[in-house]
């Protein structure tokens, strides 16, 4: 509803949430008064015991624990991310595995593939090249060039170079680690590479949850596969693992949101849908880690690096007035 604020400019929305205990006739009349608002212009407004609150985003110092508390994690942490071979999600595991030594279980849709990309293109970095280079190979070989297919093609090789360029460093710091190709939306898949996970190393102390994938295109023009691909890699991947973690051995918990989940950004009803539904499942989970342990969402702005694991990037339409393409989760 956020997101549409920003496509349906001619029209008004507002998210009141009346909670359970309220009948039907005084949530009839706080949304009468609620619409048209007076003064600011909340967009969500809920009311419980009698009051009524708003949302807004305040600075947060630190992180979700109290000042001058340290958490550290155990030496030789056994470390699982999701989305972890790409952008900012490898990034982390990268750090957090240096630091204290860990061990890291990789979890991604799409993995290194020895010879995927073409030894004819393997020197042309840029994109625009990486286009020209493509297009003549194809001819070359006889094949059909149609613009989407070689899209997705350039896209694939520079999902391959990202992967392989993690790895790269991976190696370089001395990290030991495994990739497990898997799509996080897949229960019995997620179910029997988390088992083998605990089989393997007995035990998980940190989850990071980064996959998403972002599509932008205006709500009218969204089908419902797209929708779906992009709300279903966030939320049933952290479904998926709230039912298969041992919770109360976890030291710590990241669900890699975005602050779209707040504010909305034009072209992505499906991921700010995404990411608010992600928000609402690390409050419930967070009491079922043991005292020491912690559940934290990030709400990435985007920009510096804050593209995550498995998103396609394919920006769809473009949008105007947002930078489209750049995965924020």
């Amino acid at each position: 509803m956020k997101a549409l604020r920003s496509e349906w400019v001619d029209g008004g929305i507002r998210m009141v949430d009346c909670g359970e205990e309220l009948d039907w006739e005084e949530c009839g009349r706080l949304l009468l008064k609620e619409w048209p608002g007076e003064g600011a212009d909340w967009m969500e407004v809920v009311y419980r015991g009698g009051r009524r609150t708003t949302w807004r985003p305040e600075n947060a110092e630190g992180g979700p624990w109290n000042e001058g508390e340290s958490r550290r994690l155990p030496q030789g942490a056994v470390i699982v991310a999701t989305g972890g071979l790409r952008g900012i999600t490898a990034e982390a595991a990268l750090r957090l595995a240096r630091s204290y030594d860990g061990r890291l279980h990789l979890l991604s849709r799409t993995v290194w593939q020895e010879g995927r990309v073409p030894r004819e293109l393997k020197h042309l970095k840029d994109a625009v090249e990486l286009r020209r280079g493509l297009i003549e190979l194809w001819r070359g070989m006889g094949r059909t060039v149609e613009p989407g297919m070689i899209e997705r093609e350039v896209q694939e090789i520079g999902k391959q170079r990202e992967i392989r360029e993690s790895m790269d460093r991976l190696e370089k710091a001395g990290v030991k680690y495994c990739c497990h190709q898997v799509d996080v939306r897949d229960e019995k898949a997620m179910k029997r590479v988390l088992a083998e996970i605990y089989a393997q190393e007995g035990r998980i102390d940190v989850v990071l949850h980064g996959a998403g994938v972002i599509e932008d295109k205006l709500l009218g023009n969204k089908t419902e596969e797209v929708f779906d691909r992009v709300y279903e890699t966030k939320v049933k991947g952290a479904r998926w693992l709230e039912e298969n973690l041992r919770w109360a051995e976890l030291n710590c918990v990241v669900l890699f949101s975005s602050v779209s989940a707040y504010v909305g950004n034009r072209g992505q009803t499906d991921y700010a849908a995404a990411n608010a539904c992600l928000n609402a499942l690390g409050g419930g989970v967070a009491r079922e880690i043991r005292g020491s342990g912690v559940v934290a969402g990030l709400e990435w702005l985007g920009g510096g690096g804050g593209r995550s694991g498995d998103g396609d990037g394919d920006g769809g339409e473009e949008i105007e007035g947002f930078g489209g393409g750049d995965d924020r989760s």
